[in-house]
């Protein structure tokens, strides 16, 4: 049945063209295979590079049959090594190599023999005639004698006929790495040629990469995988260090899965992509930030990320800095290079609501709250801060600077454009007009000019020196990006779509005469969403993008040139572009996205924190029992951390919380709270198990119990709370019994209020009312009943004696209660320790904990970590309070908390997407 309901869903993605593989890369692909021995994968990749091999085998074996073994066997040397090839982001040029030293022990072997006929082969191949067939080997043999970083810039180029760009970006390489790489490749391949007496001409690597279609019977030769091309393998495999390997189980394997994923492609031929993959291997070693004294690693970056999600975005105009603010008050700057932090800067407590560089990029100017501040950021030095007077005086809701430096305009929510001078903030003139809110405001380069975009639907041009209003333009969006050419002559605005009001489009007016040079509508992608940024590249290409419909680029005559894929999660809060070449994209929580706006390239460096970043708050984690992997939950997935260098271990996708680890620490349990689903998944391959039955609301909390035997979930519901809690015999994963209970959960239908105490007879439930709730796991009702203070349970934890627990409440943020975590004798009921008063309620939102405790006990019972408002933990002694160690590293409030298994160390997770590993030994004796 899978393997029909796998073929079914290929089949589906073939006439879609949503194959979920095709953007994998080679590294990616490698990894599902080896991991999980998935068949899509081995699919993808015979697809991807079967055309390529199977020339290099038509050129190097004996005859037509020998190729057909040489390719079959070259492949299934890549199913029995697929999860220890050194460079996988080089898989095309493993793959020739492979091929070419297979085909050479196969010719040694074998006596040549004439061709026979293949009608399933149709055209001639490239290499038809001896002398070509014999040119095409020497060139093939040299090839693979070149070092491997030269040798597969050439595969892809020249044998793949990949571009350049395409195979930097496979290659992880910047594109001029890859040209030097390409020139040292063709030089080290001339030299070696040279030496057999070969030329090196243009036309013979050109030559090389013309194909013939791959016949459907070697791909079922290959599916089949036994015969000559097994033996071959098994050759291969013992020249290599493996003798010995016993080849029956793993061809068997290889041919099983590889049919599943073959079955799936019409006629059983592969054709080369014809979008070939955009994603490149990427470097997931931990980026060379500075750790905060007293962590040993971090997991993740902070690298290109706004706390709480980029709302407001900026990019210079050079396009070599990037400014954004989010649920945090501040703004950050950041080096689109490097993706480095360059300045932090507090506009006040309103946060910013619209960011601008100047042309130089030394200034920076925000509207913030009722003021206008500008910054030399590179300093952080406030050049001037101003505000309009009065009891109630309108705000600023956009800002611009002049292209000298010395004028800051700011649109007003009372319609009046305002002119202040940068170096002390007072007044130069006002520019009124608008009978609605300003929201968009562009200089012309020469600074002469000012353009406007407000709520009123109109478009008005200025001028600076005298206020007088020299253009207007009605019917227009009500929020409209707005860009002058680098020559001043054409003025840009793309309307964003409204709930009322004109459809959304993009047009280019003369600046000198007002009239409409083109006007086009969004490209289908931004129908729904219109545009919310627009610039002019060097050249005069026009580039907008949508909120989260991707990047187009017209040319300066208005012809769509290039309309981009959609961006991604689509949750994409800001979009900022630069006329000097990069693109800035905020996408939710998660980190910027920089993007090369002509071209569509991702850049290296947003590529990489993509893969090491993220995607939201880190809500929730655990370490497994051997203390060397760490997994933090986000909104996309886990994630898996070697805990002491933090490099990505692995990932699981598609749940939003953690439960708990089974025992041994093979497996763990993730709540999926929008489904009401709670999965048993696989460590760390992300391979799910089972699922634990379904549930008819959110499910807003779960626990396993320590010896594995059960399973807790309650279902949540905010904010009338939850219908009760479900208890699962985890070995039968069947649900046995069920409690109700009031079980008080946040805004977001969540709660850790639901612990099992450690021998297992017992879960306790903290409800809405501040009281524990205990119910015994053999059966029955309620055992027993904890008063506890404060207001309603959010959170509670049995220490490891099972004689305590540990509980805090939940307070309204802005009510400044008290919400301090308490361990509560369960013998007597009271109060034992209160730990120091670590949240008030009054913190700025941004995080799913808000209002609460958060802690953790250390497994021999003496520590309790505390984390409350800020973002520093405290680690108390259990028994008294006392705060022996603090770790302040953070950028954002602390949501999650582990200690390991050996109680070294101390993982902690936070609303800035970043988790904290801390060394706990030996313990200080202070705070």
């Amino acid at each position: 049945m899978p393997a029909t309901r796998d073929i079914i869903l290929r089949h589906l993605q073939a006439l879609t063209g949503a194959d979920p593989l095709a953007a994998a890369g080679d590294a990616e692909l490698l990894r599902r295979y080896a991991d999980a021995r998935d068949p899509a994968a081995l699919d993808a990749l015979v697809r991807r590079h079967g055309p390529m091999l199977w020339n290099v085998c038509l050129r190097q074996a004996a005859d037509r049959t020998a190729a057909e073994d040489v390719f079959q066997a070259t492949f299934l040397i890549l199913a029995k090594k697929a999860g220890g090839i050194a460079r996988p982001e080089a898989l095309a040029a493993w793959l020739h190599g492979v091929a070419v030293r297979v085909a050479l022990r196969d010719r040694t072997a074998r006596r040549p023999a004439a061709p026979p006929a293949d009608p399933a082969d149709t055209g001639a191949g490239p290499a038809d005639e001896l002398t070509t067939r014999e040119l095409f080997r020497v060139l093939d043999e040299e090839l693979a004698k070149v070092p491997d970083r030269l040798r597969a810039p050439l595969v892809l180029c020249y044998l793949e006929g990949k571009t350049r760009d395409q195979a930097a970006r496979e290659l992880g390489l910047s594109l001029g790495t890859l040209k030097r790489r390409l020139e040292g490749g063709r030089e080290a391949l001339r030299e070696r040629l040279g030496r057999r007496g070969v030329a090196l001409p243009a036309a013979l690597l050109t030559a090389a990469a013309a194909e013939a279609a791959v016949p459907a019977r070697v791909l079922a030769g290959v599916a089949t995988g036994g015969g000559r091309a097994a033996a071959l393998a098994a050759g291969e495999l013992a020249a290599g260090g493996a003798a010995g390997v016993k080849t029956a189980a793993w061809v068997v394997g290889f041919a099983a899965a590889l049919a599943v994923g073959l079955a799936a492609v019409p006629g059983g031929t592969p054709v080369r992509d014809a979008d070939p993959p955009a994603a490149a291997a990427v470097d997931l070693e931990p980026l060379d930030d500075p750790l905060p004294p007293g962590a040993v690693a971090r997991l993740g970056t902070a690298r290109l990320r706004a706390v709480g999600g980029a709302r407001v975005l900026a990019a210079s105009p050079d396009g070599k800095a990037v400014a954004a603010a989010g649920a945090d008050p501040h703004v950050t700057v950041w080096d689109t290079a490097t993706g480095k932090e360059l300045r932090r800067l507090d506009p006040g407590p309103h946060g910013a609501r619209a960011l601008a560089f100047s042309a130089d990029r030394k200034l920076l100017a925000a509207a913030a709250g009722p003021e206008v501040v500008v910054w030399e950021w590179a300093t952080g030095r406030a050049v001037s801060r101003a505000a309009q007077p009065g009891r109630r005086p309108p705000s600023p809701e956009c800002v611009a600077l002049s292209p000298d430096g010395k004028t800051v305009a700011a649109g007003f929510t009372d319609g009046v454009v305002r002119l202040r001078s940068v170096a002390d903030g007072t007044p130069v003139r006002e520019l009124a007009g608008h009978a609605k809110p300003v929201r968009r405001l562009a200089f012309a380069p020469d600074g002469k000019r000012l353009a406007s975009g407000a709520a009123d639907a109109t478009v008005r041009l200025w001028d600076v020196a005298t206020g007088k209003e020299l253009r207007r333009w009605d019917g227009q969006a009500e929020e409209v990006a707005l860009a002058f050419s680098p020559d001043g002559g054409s003025l840009a605005a793309a309307g964003a779509r409204a709930t009322f009001g004109p459809a959304p489009t993009l047009t280019v007016w003369d600046a000198a005469t007002g009239e409409a040079r083109w006007s086009q509508p969004p490209p289908r992608r931004a129908k729904r969403t219109g545009f919310s940024a627009v610039a002019f590249t060097p050249d005069g290409r026009v580039v907008a993008g949508g909120a989260n419909a991707g990047l187009s680029v017209w040319t300066a005559d208005g012809v769509l040139d290039r309309e981009s894929a959609p961006l991604p999660n689509g949750r994409v809060g800001a979009v900022a572009l630069a006329a000097g070449g990069s693109v800035a994209v905020a996408a939710g929580e998660s980190a910027l996205r920089l993007w090369d706006p002509v071209t569509g390239d991702e850049l290296a460096i947003s590529r990489r924190v993509q893969a090491l970043a993220h995607t939201r708050a880190v809500g929730a984690l655990f370490v497994t029992p051997d203390g060397r992997t760490a997994a933090t939950s986000e909104a996309a997935g886990v994630r898996f951390w070697d805990v002491r260098t933090g490099r990505p271990a692995g990932r699981a996708p598609g749940y939003q919380d953690v439960a708990g680890l089974l025992p041994g620490g093979k497996s763990f349990l993730a709540v999926t709270h929008s489904g009401g689903l709670v999965v048993e998944w696989e460590v760390p391959t992300g391979r799910e198990l089972r699922r634990f039955g379904s549930h008819p609301e959110r499910v807003a909390a779960a626990a396993a119990s320590a010896d594995g035997k059960w399973l807790a979930a309650a279902d949540g519901k905010w904010p009338e709370g939850t219908s009760g809690v479900r208890l699962w015999d985890v070995a039968r994963g069947e649900e046995v019994r069920r409690w109700d209970a009031d079980l008080f959960t946040d805004p977001q239908g969540r709660s850790r209020a639901v612990a099992f105490s450690p021998d297992g007879k017992t879960v306790a439930v903290g409800g809405r009312d501040g009281d524990v709730r205990f119910f015994p796991t053999a059966g029955g009702e309620e055992s027993g009943r904890l008063k506890a203070t404060g207001g309603p349970v959010y959170a509670v934890a049995y220490t490891p004696d099972g004689k305590s627990l540990l509980t805090a409440p939940w307070v309204e943020p802005g009510t400044g209660g008290d919400a301090a975590a308490r361990l509560w004798d369960l013998a007597t009921g009271k109060e034992a320790v209160r730990y120091g008063d670590p949240v008030r309620g009054n913190r700025w939102s941004g995080h799913p904990d808000r209002g609460t405790a958060r802690f953790a006990v250390s497994p021999e019972g003496r520590f309790v970590a505390v984390a409350g408002d800020g973002s520093a933990v405290r680690v108390c002694e259990l028994s008294s309070g006392k705060v022996v160690r603090t770790f302040d590293g953070h950028r954002a409030p602390v949501l999650s908390l582990a200690f390991t298994p050996g109680g070294e160390f101390l993982v902690t997770g936070a609303a800035d997407g970043v988790g904290l590993v801390w060394r706990l030994d030996p313990p200080g004796d202070g705070g």
